[in-house]
């Protein structure tokens, strides 16, 4: 992915690979949480850095 490509796609995709519903999933970088419309160059990211995802839906 593009340094400049908000990670609302990166996210998107996790979500339908996984089945999690992005409305109730948090993302973060180095334990911050991250809005999707930021780009890995927002967030002086580079390759090898991992994005932590967390749900906080439980079924029912």
């Amino acid at each position: 992915m593009g340094q400049n490509t908000p990670l609302r796609f990166l996210m998107l995709d996790y979500c339908e690979w996984t089945g999690a519903v992005f409305e109730y999933t948090k993302f973060r970088v180095d334990g911050l949480r991250i809005a999707s419309t930021k780009t890995p160059h927002d967030l002086g990211m580079k390759d090898g850095d991992i994005i932590d995802a967390n749900s906080s839906h439980s079924g029912g």
